[in-house]
């Protein structure tokens, strides 16, 4: 056994096993029918018990799965409150009946964590989905949790104002507080924990709290903030926000950058931060996820020429792309907010002279809204194009096709040596006789963090075990090389 297998498998012990965990609950019931008619007559579902308190086929199975690859769990009873006084009702009424609680929200979640693997209740927070108070002078936003990201910052718009944590899903509000999520804007503007002032959580025997008061500076205690943030629901239901808001910026400009291999893109990547350029966004697309996104936009302007009329043809034809290198490559997508756009271009300009010292084979500067819009839907479209690249499953006639998503974070150094180790173990599983697997890799390269986005066959015993290893490998890599096993997406299950 060499020793990063061994370093692996004491990853593996050191992490709980959901199957054994699921055994342990599996038939129990916390909530006999006397409790739920209990549950239904508390004070705040008055008169609405039957639109709040849900137990019908189609609630019950939506509320069994998120987005990840782990099996569904069905809870026994789906809640929606609408305010923090219902849920702290509900959670006192649960901790005093001893029924586990899932709070869950959008559901975007890639690692189970709103799986209710022990039944009870599903608590969902989206009705509770208002703006409370706009604080423009401090440009601070208090908010219920239930508020989705896109909705925000549609309502934001209207005021010139812009929420700067940037996941490529739309989450809610108090979702990416619970998971300390992140998103392309995180290398300038930092993660979900720097961006919330404080929070009302309520504690499992229905205590109401606020963490902090939203003054600039307070030293009066401990941070409740930051402990509360990152812990899935573990400790607290987040239930409102007072989040960080920035004027829309006055001047952006973007470029792809496209390399013969990642030591030139990430050795771009340290020298623009270490020149200090005011970078937005710097985004990696290795090579696996340029050729699976140059599939994924092919059939897309099939199916658009196949629906299309005369006109819609027309027009189609004078819509201007960015196109992907082909055969294709590493590529880097970078952005600049600024004061200005000359400011924006002018740095925008620097970075570009900083990847011909470093090689680059091909530059595209954006300066255009449209143009800019267009480069960055290449970006948001990476997960879905992996999501569609099915036909090596279909060809192996799987039988129950999920996705692992990864999401490893590293020192800036230890980025390409990771993401190149990483996509040799997977050829060489397949080399070997084992499982071919295709490696989508993707992610925030100035921040150190990447997602590995698999494809595989959860009926195949064989494929389950060995994308498994594959797995632990990248983790026990990441953690010597000081890194973390999850940058923005939470442990879940």
């Amino acid at each position: 056994m060499d020793r990063l297998t061994a370093v692996a498998d004491q990853v593996l012990k050191s992490f709980s096993d959901e199957t054994n965990t699921r055994k342990s609950l599996e038939g129990r019931r916390a909530l006999t029918p006397f409790l739920l008619e209990e549950l239904r007559k508390l004070p705040s579902f008055s008169g609405r018990a039957n639109e709040c308190v849900l137990t019908s086929e189609e609630e019950v199975e939506k509320h069994s799965y998120d987005h990840s690859h782990h099996l569904p769990a069905r809870p026994e009873v789906v809640v929606y409150p609408e305010s923090t006084e219902t849920v702290s009702e509900v959670m006192k009424f649960c901790y005093t009946n001893k029924i586990p609680v899932t709070p869950c929200g959008a559901r975007t979640g890639l690692e189970g964590g709103c799986i209710p693997i022990a039944g009870g209740v599903a608590l969902n927070l989206s009705r509770m989905n208002r703006v409370l108070q706009v604080f423009h002078d401090e440009l601070q936003v208090h908010v219920q949790a239930g508020i989705r990201k896109n909705a925000f910052n549609d309502l934001l718009s209207k005021e010139k104002l812009l929420f700067q944590v940037d996941p490529a899903s739309n989450p809610s509000l108090g979702g990416m507080a619970a998971t300390g999520s992140s998103g392309t804007l995180c290398c300038k503007y930092g993660t979900m924990k720097e961006n919330v002032v404080s929070l009302v959580v309520v504690m499992p025997d229905g205590a109401i709290v606020d963490t902090r008061r939203r003054t600039r500076k307070s030293s009066t205690g401990y941070d409740l903030t930051n402990l509360m943030m990152g812990q899935e629901g573990t400790l607290a239901v987040v239930c409102e926000l007072i989040v960080k808001v920035i004027p829309v910026p006055k001047g952006e400009c973007s470029a792809l950058l496209v390399f013969r291999d990642l030591d030139p893109c990430s050795r771009l990547v340290v020298l623009m931060r270490q020149q200090q350029l005011n970078l937005s966004r710097c985004e990696l697309l290795g090579k696996q996820t340029v050729e699976t996104l140059l599939k994924f936009e092919e059939r897309k302007r099939e199916k658009e020429k196949k629906r299309a009329t005369g006109r819609q043809k027309k027009e189609g034809a004078k819509k201007q792309h960015f196109s992907l290198p082909s055969p294709a490559k590493p590529t880097l997508l970078i952005q600049v907010h600024a004061a200005s756009p000359q400011a924006a271009e002018a740095e925008i300009n620097q970075a570009v002279n900083l990847a011909r010292q470093e090689g680059v084979e091909e530059v595209k500067v954006a300066t255009e809204p449209h143009l800019q819009e267009a480069l960055w839907d290449l970006r948001r479209a990476a997960y879905f194009a992996c999501l569609s690249n099915r036909q090596h499953m279909i060809e192996r006639k799987a039988k129950d096709v999920r996705m692992l998503n990864t999401d490893v974070c590293v020192p800036l150094p230890a980025f390409p040596e990771l993401i190149g180790a990483t996509e040799r173990d997977f050829a060489e599983v397949a080399q070997k006789g084992g499982p071919f697997f295709v490696c989508n890799i993707f992610g925030h390269a100035a921040d150190g963090n990447f997602h590995c986005i698999v494809l595989f066959d959860h009926g195949n015993s064989e494929e389950v075990r060995s994308l498994e290893a594959l797995e632990r490998r990248m983790w026990a890599r990441c953690l010597a090389a000081g890194g973390t096993v999850s940058g923005e997406h939470g442990v879940g299950l």
